[in-house]
């Protein structure tokens, strides 16, 4: 859904808004501020969806430059997602580690270009 809101400090509000007029019963979000952001509006709007975060990066670097406020976002809000999507075992596990997530949250689907190509597991 495009919220037409430009800098991503101006869609809480439009996400709230759309949130509350649709009332989705699921939303998938990718990108760790976009998944923060998404669950902010959604419990602002009465926690109407079940959210759904992707993430495709390691967490640990965006915990050692993110500056204060931002690490604080990730550790108290992103774990709020009912559920996480992970593209790989390592970054599931890094999840569970540093975020302190229950487990049965996490979910790692392979990303389908790497788990699709023809090389085989031990050309990869």
């Amino acid at each position: 859904v495009e919220l037409g809101c430009g800098e991503l400090r101006y869609c809480i509000l439009p996400a709230i808004s759309y949130l509350r007029a649709e009332q989705p019963d699921a939303i998938i979000s990718g990108q760790t501020i976009y998944n923060i952001v998404i669950i902010i509006a959604n419990y602002l709007a009465g926690r109407t969806s079940t959210v759904i975060a992707t993430e495709h990066m390691p967490i640990v670097p965006k915990l050692r430059k993110w500056n204060f406020l931002k690490r604080n976002l990730i550790k108290k809000v992103l774990v709020k997602a009912d559920f996480i999507v992970v593209v790989s075992e390592g970054l599931r596990e890094e999840f569970v580690s540093e975020l302190e997530v229950d487990q049965r949250n996490i979910v790692r689907i392979y990303n389908p270009i790497i788990e699709n190509t023809p090389l085989k597991s031990s050309e990869r």
